[in-house]
């Protein structure tokens, strides 16, 4: 009896090897017995219904929640009325395309909320821009007054935010062939060794008169190195510069702190900060206060799925092999849509049907592949949507597994995520 009991196990066992499908299935039952009837990542109902209207030729999506960031404004606008007896303005960082968000979109759901004071980068930043806003609106461009854009500042309203002194005197000559006051924002570098004038130059230009007559001195500026650490000896070096600065052009409001020098405290606020992190929730220091949010989610579809054995390798290099029976989904997202490498490999992960899911093998300009055999069988497809990022997938861990920080990830988005906007 026992030679005949063996003789049928060896027959099945042999049966069981030769039959990969098998093997699955009896793989899946397993997990499936495991698995918890359900997830906290679902997919929330109203981006569900934000995807079904996603074009059916588009494989990843990139949503964004306007309605977040009209919050986040407000609240910075809360702590600087505390801070300030509401005198202190909340400009609002508009560059790169409001961070890879869209300038247009958002310019005008900040406009609504009051907001009148926008910095971009640079002058072909600030015409688009101007196009967007209302014509009180005040644009302000980093780069300063670059040879021949002076008839493009005026011409469009723009402010620059002088740099050197040969910007001084050209903005100046301008001014004086136009026979007008020309707005000007005063830059100064105290401690960041980028763009700014310099101590000297304060002092030279402070006695100029025939140049300051020219000019509608609309603030000084300074711009933190070191803000998102508070502890850094750097940022008192610079508040000491600024407010010597400060005493000297007593009769020009000042403005000193990015978002995250907001803060240090009401002494680094003066009558303007200029927001751009914080309005896109690219920050967790906010829990002093009330934190801001992340309006940004991208989505992308499961393409197919494959069974494999152990030992198989997947992506390019076959940098990782499976060491199970596994199920295998490919996304059609990758590096061209700002999904970067360093996410390879089980560093990154996606959430499918409320399941966290690896990131195996390189990610590839247009797909990743992750590992779903733990995920009940029933609950992945193709032409499913998965979850690259949310609030439970956020930016700022994104980022940090890619080596970088949260406002490249956001730059860095490609033209393929099919943007969508809810305000």
């Amino acid at each position: 009896m026992a030679e005949w009991l063996c003789r049928g196990l060896q027959i099945l066992v042999r049966w069981f090897d030769s039959d990969p499908g098998l093997q699955q299935r009896v793989h899946e039952n397993i997990l499936n017995n495991l698995m918890p009837e359900h997830s906290q990542y679902e997919i929330p109902q109203y981006i569900c219904k934000q995807l079904e209207r996603v074009p059916v030729q588009n494989t990843s999506a990139l949503i964004i929640d306007l309605r977040v960031v009209k919050d986040n404004y407000r609240r910075l606008k809360s702590i600087l009325a505390k801070s300030n007896v509401g005198k202190c303005l909340c400009a609002a960082v508009l560059k790169a395309n409001a961070y890879g968000l869209g300038y247009t979109q958002v310019a005008q759901i900040l406009l609504g909320d009051g907001c009148r004071d926008f910095f971009v980068a640079d002058i072909a930043e600030g015409i688009k821009l101007r196009s967007v806003v209302t014509k009180d609106s005040n644009i302000y461009v980093l780069c300063g007054v670059l040879p021949h854009t002076e008839d493009l500042f005026f011409e469009n309203n723009l402010t620059p935010a002088l740099i050197d002194r040969s910007q001084i005197e050209d903005w100046h000559n301008y001014a004086k062939t136009r026979e007008k006051k020309l707005p000007v924002v005063l830059h100064f570098d105290t401690g960041m060794t980028r763009t700014g004038l310099s101590w000297q130059d304060a002092l030279w230009y402070v006695n100029r008169q025939d140049i300051r007559a020219y000019f509608d001195e609309r603030y000084i500026m300074s711009h933190l190195a070191c803000s998102d650490d508070e502890h850094n000896p750097n940022n008192l070096k610079q508040i000491i510069k600024f407010r010597c600065l400060k005493r000297i052009f007593s009769n020009i409001p000042a403005t000193f702190s990015n978002s995250k020098g907001i803060l240090h405290g009401p002494e680094y606020h003066f009558d303007m900060v200029r927001v751009g992190t914080f309005l896109f929730g690219l920050t967790t220091r906010m829990d002093k206060f009330k934190p801001t949010m992340q309006p940004v989610s991208i989505y992308a579809k499961v393409l197919n799925i494959n069974h494999v054995k152990p030992g198989c390798p997947i992506g390019y290099g076959a940098s990782y092999i499976c060491g199970r029976f596994s199920r295998i989904a490919t996304i059609g997202i990758g590096y061209a849509d700002g999904i970067l490498r360093a996410l390879s490999s089980g560093y990154g992960e996606v959430i499918i049907s409320g399941y966290k899911a690896k990131i195996v093998g390189r990610i590839s300009m247009d797909l990743i592949t992750v590992d779903i055999t733990d995920i009940p069988s029933e609950l992945v497809c193709p032409g499913q949507w998965s979850t690259i990022c949310s609030p439970e997938l956020n930016t700022e861990e994104i980022a940090g597994k890619m080596g970088t920080i949260s406002l490249e990830f956001l730059c860095n988005l490609g033209d393929r995520l099919h943007r969508m906007y809810l305000s």
